[in-house]
């Protein structure tokens, strides 16, 4: 789990650092993506994330209820989880959306430098002490 921990740790580490690349939108091609595509492509994200997985399979399934038949009561679960963490997630890319649209080139790249430098030090945080626990200090 550790090892798993350093790549993870790695991963945040290269995507902090990416984030310090500025971006350059300008109104013409600001809209071209598709919005299926887009919305395909952050699903898959989300769905192969181990991350909600591993929530999904440790912390829910204490709610399954007993009394009723197992595959009902953990349908019932799941479908709830889905429609409870699509509205969410959709609602932050509403959020997220209408805050881009009022926020300049300039601003957005300064927020990506400032969340890459906070990704770098969760990063280096989570590399550094899974470094110590293996060796053992």
């Amino acid at each position: 789990m550790n090892v798993l921990s350093i790549l993870g740790s790695i991963l945040l580490i290269y995507v902090g650092i990416s984030s310090f690349k500025n971006i350059e939108i300008n109104n013409i091609d600001k809209y071209e993506h598709n919005n299926l595509a887009i919305f395909k492509a952050s699903f898959f994200t989300g769905i192969s994330n181990p991350k909600d997985i591993i929530f999904f399979i440790t912390l829910l399934s204490q709610f399954i209820n007993q009394s009723i038949p197992y595959l009902v009561s953990a349908t019932a679960l799941t479908v709830g989880w889905i429609i409870t963490d699509f509205s969410i997630m959709m609602g932050y890319a509403v959020i997220a959306n209408i805050i881009a649209k009022k926020l300049n080139q300039s601003a957005i790249n300064k927020g990506r430098k400032a969340s890459g430098f906070l990704i770098i030090i969760i990063g280096t945080t989570l590399f550094t002490k899974n470094i110590i626990y293996l060796i053992g200090l």
